[in-house]
């Protein structure tokens, strides 16, 4: 893992030097997971033992860079190197519980959230239209895990002088898998010196450091470039 991580950065920095075009990107990452673990449930067995939601998206923002390395026929190969947030959000219904007040209820929030720093390698294909520059492309990517907290959000009602919701944050990073390979595919269309990309990235890794829940990253990525 580390030697393909040395070559990738060895390709960039080669690149770098080669090639005088440089794009800074940045944008948002649209974050969810996938996987038949990937449904949450809340742990209220004594008042509902069937509490479960499924994964909605995490709105992340992403930003850095690629070099373009241009051969014949319209192809291009495109070293990256960014910081991307993805993770997942969890929203359950609203709550009873009743057992314990009458007329109380609540609803919970919890959102997963994951900050890597991405490498991804791309080969460009690009269509032979005039003006514009649109293209398809495909490549792999490894992510290094920066950061991985669990934001849990909870509101109750029926509770006299309770209107904020309660937040705590939990640093999960000890039991999550330190590294994400990932496949992308995307298109994207280039207009003088502006690019506009827009990606699926589809994590290959299983999330948990123990590698126990089939679970894994997904994420639809939308770019604005800017050619140096």
């Amino acid at each position: 893992m580390k030697k393909i991580l040395l070559v990738i950065f060895a390709i960039i920095l080669c690149s770098s030097i080669a090639v005088s075009q440089v794009t800074i990107k940045g944008g948002i990452s649209l974050g969810t997971v996938g996987g038949n673990d990937s449904k949450f449930s809340l742990d209220l067995s004594d008042f509902n033992p069937s509490l479960s939601a499924e994964p909605t998206t995490r709105l992340g923002f992403v930003a850095g860079a690629a070099v373009r390395i241009g051969l014949p026929i319209g192809i291009t190969i495109q070293p990256e190197i960014w910081y991307v947030q993805k993770g997942a959000t969890y929203k359950f219904p609203t709550i009873p519980l009743d057992i314990l007040t009458p007329g109380l209820s609540g609803n919970a929030t919890e959102t997963i959230k994951l900050d890597y720093i991405e490498i991804p390698l791309m080969i460009k294909y690009s269509l032979p239209v005039p003006v514009i520059s649109p293209y398809l492309e495909a490549g792999l990517s490894y992510s290094a895990l920066l950061s991985a907290k669990l934001k849990t959000e909870v509101s109750l009602s029926g509770v006299p002088g309770i209107t904020a919701p309660t937040t705590t944050e939990t640093d999960i990073k000890a039991d999550m898998n330190k590294s994400d390979f990932s496949i992308q595919l995307g298109a994207g269309v280039s207009i003088a010196m502006l690019e506009v990309d827009a990606r699926y990235v589809i994590g290959l890794s299983k999330l948990d450091k123990d590698k126990k829940e089939d679970i894994y990253n997904r994420a639809i990525v939308l770019t604005l470039g800017l050619k140096l």
